[in-house]
């Protein structure tokens, strides 16, 4: 029951799409089949006009719609129970990338964002190893560097080339050096390492919490990239308790990475956030509600503990 309101009020969520919604403190993102319109009697007791909703969020949700009554000042809320029976249909743009597979998730995020396009022969080949320009790339995009109109220099590294403006934006972080001869050498593949310096680096990680102990753990600064890794729950050793910090990564493995490593920037951001305030203006709530949609795109069935533990730093900024 919302109370009496002074005429038919009506609730269009407008043309077939996205829209996102909240459950609880949590946003989620549903696809509208069709364009919708709700319609509330004088008493607000009657909603007419089904439509469907779809999400990977299985379960029972609310819909809440806010918006002002017709001819009125008073503002409507309205709460809809949304039982989400069946996840969203998922079209995959990879020929060799199945819904059932461990890493579409992590892979269909980083598509979304426009952080990864695969190759023109509709591909992601997601078990070959994933070479440094590749990950300079994803890096780059992934982090939100500054990387319009830059130029690498290296050379070999075309400097009118496609990935020279993300390695050159790496360069200008401090995330990437080259190798001592001068050279970046690009299609070589990267290894574990690596990515810990140049992951940490390009999102300005912190220490985390998580147990970030290894058999292998290099000495100096590459140690301690690989720990900051570690402890935010981005990267995991291996059975034997090793990390193999000069092992490689397949591209799958580094989108799970990345994912990871974009949710904890953004809690950390949440966290800073909240750590001043600017007056007149409201900087950690949209810093919160940033941080959680990159929590939500982490699977459940993945990596429960890290999902859980950067979740828990969230909880308590709210």
């Amino acid at each position: 029951m919302i109370g009496n309101l002074p005429k038919p009020v009506y609730l269009t969520a407008g043309k077939s799409g996205n829209l996102k919604l909240k459950s609880g403190q949590l946003p989620l993102d549903f696809i509208v089949d069709a364009a919708t319109s709700t319609k509330l009697d004088a008493k607000g007791t009657s909603v007419k006009n089904a439509y469907t909703l779809y999400s990977k969020n299985v379960g029972t949700h609310f819909l809440v719609l806010t918006g002002k009554t017709d001819g009125a000042k008073n503002t409507l809320k309205l709460c809809i129970p949304v039982v989400v029976t069946a996840a969203a249909p998922t079209v995959i743009p990879f020929s060799d990338v199945k819904e059932s597979d461990w890493a579409c998730d992590y892979i269909m995020n980083l598509y979304s964002k426009g952080i990864i396009k695969g190759y023109p022969d509709k591909t992601f080949r997601p078990n070959k190893e994933i070479s440094r320009q590749h990950a300079a790339k994803m890096i780059t995009l992934g982090a939100g560097l500054k990387y319009q109109g830059k130029k690498a220099n290296f050379p070999d590294v075309d400097p009118n080339g496609e990935m020279s403006p993300y390695i050159a934006a790496l360069v200008e972080k401090g995330a990437v050096r080259g190798y001592p001869d001068g050279s970046f050498r690009p299609t070589r593949n990267i290894t574990r390492a690596e990515i810990a310096k140049i992951v940490t680096i390009a999102f300005d990680l912190e220490m985390g919490k998580l147990p970030a102990n290894f058999k292998d753990l290099p000495t100096g600064e590459a140690g301690q990239y690989i720990k900051i890794l570690a402890s935010n729950g981005i990267v995991k050793g291996y059975a034997d308790g090793t990390f193999r910090p000069q092992g490689l990564t397949t591209r799958a493995q580094f989108c799970k990475i990345l994912t990871i490593a974009m949710a904890a920037s953004g809690v950390q951001g949440a966290e800073f956030a909240a750590s001043f305030t600017v007056s007149g203006h409201d900087i950690l709530t949209p810093a919160i509600e940033a941080a959680q949609a990159l929590i939500d795109v982490l699977p459940d069935d993945q990596d429960i503990q890290t999902k859980q533990y950067l979740q828990a730093r969230l909880n308590v900024l709210e």
